[in-house]
């Protein structure tokens, strides 16, 4: 996947961009601190599900028309990957396998 930025032609779009990377930037940090290797399967889901939206946002505002659909089905890929990963995991607690 290619990607070229372009100039930002909408007003606001910087500012939603620094917001944007200041927010995932925060989530990042979040999850550093709280980070268990303990955690279970479903939580890493979580986070995964959670950054992966943050980079969907700053993509939008980064990229040009054609990447930003490129971009949308590979997270719609990585999205049904997690969901598929999700359903496993409920079907495993379901059975009573530990």
């Amino acid at each position: 996947m290619s990607a070229q930025i372009i100039n930002f032609l909408e007003r606001g779009r910087d500012v939603r961009l620094v917001a944007g990377v200041e927010r995932f930037a925060r989530e990042i940090d979040q999850l550093l601190r709280r980070a268990d290797p303990a955690a279970e399967f479903g939580e890493l889901l979580e986070m995964v599900e959670r950054l992966s939206d943050r980079l969907m946002d700053i993509g939008y505002l980064l990229l040009d028309e054609e990447t930003k659909r490129e971009l949308q089905t590979t997270f719609e890929e990585l999205s049904a990957k997690l969901a598929h990963a999700r359903q496993a995991i409920d079907s495993l607690d379901n059975t009573g396998v530990p």
